[in-house]
């Protein structure tokens, strides 16, 4: 437990743009089973990966130890440990980060690249502030006709055969005791989005709220007419009632969509990979 607090400190230190609380460290922490790597100047720890099945997890090492070879010593740790979990290609991100941070750099031009990870997909983590969110005054149809806006009170099922329509993949990520928002028209549920109140993310500071809305689609048939973008400003303002400080949006590319809402990136991820 104590190294986990010196992990702690040192991921703070190294990722001073995310001011997640401990507790949300050890949440992040506690989705699997770890490795630790860790390196140490006496008793100061400088420096740590985690290594989950064939995803590493997080590399971090203290800024004033950083450029002195560390970082790449815990990579190739990290590797073999991916080898000798029986794996031939070790993963960027996968549990604490959900990739690679860029952190403002470019794919091709980072410390993981440099050392001959590749791959060219990535993809955004956005977030507002609630303080002063007024669904009122968002650029959004005001006048949809026939369409309603609510917490699902269809028939489960209905709700699962629309999401099939958009991402039969996202099936799995709906389950009735969740908090399923939807878009009805005329009787049929034609949009959905999950919601939920109280997310461990990047973002999750001390006496912070964090809710998120995810998995956003609207059916084939219902779409260009606004109705995606009402239903995430709809739903972001439930989170507002629901005492959530701030609205988060987990994984997604549409980052000039969800900007029109006033949701900014505040993270970039890439998902790197290297055979081994």
């Amino acid at each position: 437990m104590e190294e986990l607090k010196l992990m702690y400190e040192c991921f703070r230190k190294a990722f001073s743009e995310f001011d997640l609380s401990y507790d949300t460290f050890k949440d992040k922490l506690s989705w699997g089973k770890n490795t630790y790597l860790t390196r140490y100047d006496k008793n100061k720890l400088i420096g740590f990966a985690i290594v989950r099945d064939d995803n590493l997890c997080c590399l971090c090492v203290d800024p004033v130890y950083q450029n002195k070879g560390y970082g790449t010593s815990l990579l190739k740790e990290a590797e073999k440990k991916v080898l000798d979990n029986g794996f031939n290609k070790i993963n960027l991100g996968g549990g604490f980060f959900l990739a690679c941070p860029l952190r403002g750099k470019a794919i091709d031009d980072n410390f993981f690249s440099h050392r001959g990870y590749i791959g060219k997909r990535t993809c955004y983590e956005m977030m507002m502030r609630l303080d002063e969110y007024d669904v009122n005054n968002q650029p959004i149809n005001y006048q949809l006709d026939n369409v309603v806006f609510k917490y699902n009170d269809h028939a489960f099922e209905e709700v699962l055969s629309a999401v099939a329509k958009v991402q039969p993949n996202w099936v799995k990520f709906f389950h009735e005791d969740r908090h399923c928002f939807i878009a009805e028209k005329k009787g049929k549920v034609v949009g959905f989005c999950n919601t939920s109140f109280n997310d461990p993310t990047l973002v999750s500071a001390e006496g912070e709220k964090v809710g998120n809305v995810g998995c956003v689609g609207v059916i084939p048939s219902a779409r260009k007419g606004g109705i995606g973008l009402a239903m995430v400003a709809y739903a972001t303002n439930e989170l507002k009632k629901r005492k959530c400080t701030i609205s988060h949006i987990h994984y997604t590319d549409l980052e000039r969509w969800y900007s029109k809402l006033g949701y900014k990136t505040y993270i970039n991820y890439w998902f790197g990979y290297k055979k081994l």
